[in-house]
């Protein structure tokens, strides 16, 4: 079978304005502008909701409004998705990320009997302990968000549909806390309850299917060979939600830095010293350069905040959350006009006194070329008192 051109620009204006009809105008005959637009939903593919239109707009309004909208773009693009072709099997990393959802959707159906009897006490207490075992879907999370989104950035028109997704992340692991306190107090009302359970439940199915029918078919389609292998050897390391890890079958040895010598005026290194010295500080960096680039981070032993490979040539507002990404836009432009030089922040990472320094580089020139964000965990260095003087080992 023949497949359309990926985002074809006829297909995806004919889609765009279909949708239009259906769901911007708050007067429109809704199930009749379906019907009119039936053959057009019913004939659109993953990559044609990708290269929509609508979501050329990066406003956190708009992926707000887009996100809101979403389970209804997919209730009404469904059966054209479903018949879209595609390599479930092209990878084995994609093969695992399937079985992952596989695994999800079972934990969710077999929360079901369990939404009847609200009311009981026993009922929402057993009900509180599996909601809670959803805490390991951070797993997931991490791998879409500095993994697989990133590896499938470049091959999209618009980064939005990504950030969308970012957001349900945001959104399914607010509900899940959110939950298990309200299962938690005997004050919460079942109409009230009965309505948390089925935001979580409808935002966890949503999910899933969002991606069985546009990102994985996009992704299939999209990455090389190698791009998998990248993600595949990473992942392992994440996790996998739910009991769906593999054996390991990625190789995980370290590349060899590249040859060549670094020579200042306080002195020289190697490059593969550099690569070692870097790794050894205990501070995370993170090298964003002049054009907002993410180009490097250094590999320590212990991190507080993960990074992939994945990162590195990407927007650094597109590896952020979107509540984020204004006070990021806002911070690289005040150090690219000058305004500013640097910012400081502390902050609690489950339990740890972080610090957190932005700083502004520039040439000798004064030009700036990039920004630095360097990463403490300053727990036991605040707790340090008096003075130490016999080295320990």
């Amino acid at each position: 079978m023949n497949q359309p051109q990926r985002f074809a620009p006829e297909r995806i204006a004919r889609l765009d304005a279909a949708l239009a009809g259906i769901l911007d105008d708050p007067a429109a005959d809704k199930s009749g502008s379906a019907r009119l637009h039936r053959d057009i939903l019913a004939d659109a593919t993953p990559f044609d909701v990708l290269g929509l239109n609508r979501f050329a707009d990066e406003d956190p309004a708009a992926i707000g409004r887009i996100k809101e909208e979403a389970g209804k773009l997919v209730h009404l693009l469904h059966a054209g998705l479903r018949r879209f072709a595609w390599n479930r099997e092209v990878h084995p990393a994609l093969v695992l990320l399937r079985r992952e959802n596989a695994a999800i959707l079972a934990e969710a159906d077999a929360l079901k009997p369990l939404y009847g009897n609200l009311a009981d006490p026993a009922a929402r207490a057993a009900l509180a302990l599996r909601v809670a075992r959803f805490s390991c879907l951070e797993r997931k999370f991490l791998k879409a968000e500095l993994l697989l989104h990133p590896a499938l950035d470049g091959f999209l028109p618009s980064p939005v549909p990504l950030k969308v997704l970012w957001s349900l992340h945001d959104d399914i692991r607010f509900i899940v806390a959110e939950l298990g306190r309200v299962l938690g107090d005997p004050a919460a009302g079942s109409v009230a309850l009965a309505k948390t359970v089925g935001r979580f439940h409808a935002l966890v199915v949503g999910l899933v299917e969002k991606e069985e029918l546009i990102l994985y078919p996009a992704a299939a389609t999209l990455l090389s060979v190698a791009d998998w292998d990248a993600v595949g050897r990473e992942a392992a390391g994440f996790g996998y939600a739910f009991g769906a890890d593999p054996e390991p079958v990625f190789d995980r040895t370290r590349a060899v830095a590249a040859q060549g010598r670094f020579a200042v005026r306080t002195g020289a290194l190697d490059l593969d010293q550099i690569a070692l010295v870097f790794d050894a500080l205990p501070v995370e960096l993170t090298f964003v350069d002049e054009y907002g680039i993410t180009r490097y981070f250094n590999d320590t032993r212990e991190k507080l905040f993960l990074r992939t490979p994945q990162i590195i040539g990407r927007p650094v507002e597109n590896c952020h959350p979107q509540k984020s990404v204004p006070v990021v836009k806002k911070l690289l432009s005040a150090f690219a006009a000058g305004a500013a030089d640097r910012a400081e922040l502390w902050v609690d990472v489950r339990g740890r006194f972080v610090h957190i320094v932005y700083t502004a580089l520039r040439d000798a020139d004064g030009r700036y070329r990039g920004a630095l964000e360097t990463v403490q965990d300053a727990t036991r260095l605040r707790s340090l008192e008096g003075s130490k003087e016999t080295l320990d080992f």
